[in-house]
């Protein structure tokens, strides 16, 4: 690269960067250059809107986390083929990786309790929803595998923001929604067997397929289906 081309390259860069601030607000400055430098500038952005972030709220950290637990790193292996999903688990791991945006950026404490965690957050049901919903720690289980699903279901519910954004401008899907704050519910509250049914219904429809994001979604729309069903009789 000469040097001509390499200043033409930073100049471009640096606009794009700027403009991308201008949308996000001058507190992502720092972290929209970065984008930029690294390719990122699609999921931090798509991060961005689908947690619901402004100047005041500032939750990547938290997302970070969410993508790199031991759990969710064997869930994301298998989902890795969705360019969606892979996008975000990148943006995940190099943001992790650099201290300085984790310390500019940091993670977003819990506020104890499913409930009181939930009144940290403004506009809950129509923007902050996922945001608060990764916040909350996940209800332990002593079966590994039904914490593994559980996690593997809030996973799955960010990359479902995420898409329907994409296809359909939708910032705040309801149902995401809806479904976001439904699991928000400390270890010992009666939704969790509701929940837990669902992922292990979903299981056995995957069978022996394999387990990518998208048999998860065909089979999870099927579980949910059957369970329905089976309520509306008399």
């Amino acid at each position: 690269m000469t040097k001509e081309v390499a200043q033409d390259w930073h100049r471009s860069s640096a606009t794009v960067a700027d403009n991308m601030t201008l949308r996000l607000g001058e507190r992502f400055g720092d972290l929209c250059h970065w984008a930029v430098d690294q390719g990122l500038e699609f999921p931090v952005e798509l991060s961005f809107h689908i947690l619901g972030l402004d100047e005041f709220t500032v939750g990547f950290e938290n997302l970070a986390q969410e993508l790199r637990h031991p759990e969710s790193e064997s869930i994301l292996a298998d989902w890795s083929f969705n360019p969606v999903v892979h996008e975000l688990k990148k943006f995940a791991d190099e943001f992790a990786a650099d201290s300085r945006l984790t310390k500019l950026y940091p993670s977003i404490g819990h506020g104890g309790g499913a409930k009181r965690n939930k009144r940290q957050f403004k506009d809950l049901a129509s923007r902050t929803f996922l945001l608060s919903l990764i916040v909350n720690p996940l209800a332990a289980n002593t079966d590994e595998e039904v914490f593994c699903n559980r996690r593997r279901l809030r996973i799955w519910l960010i990359g479902q923001a995420a898409i329907r954004l994409i296809d359909f401008g939708c910032v705040a899907d309801t149902s995401v929604s809806s479904a976001a704050r439904f699991l928000q519910a400390d270890s010992l509250d009666s939704r969790w067997a509701l929940i837990d049914e669902l992922l292990s219904r979903t299981k056995k429809l995957i069978g022996s397929a394999p387990n990518s994001f998208e048999n998860f979604t065909s089979a999870m729309e099927n579980a949910a289906g059957v369970m329905r069903e089976v309520k509306s009789r008399p």
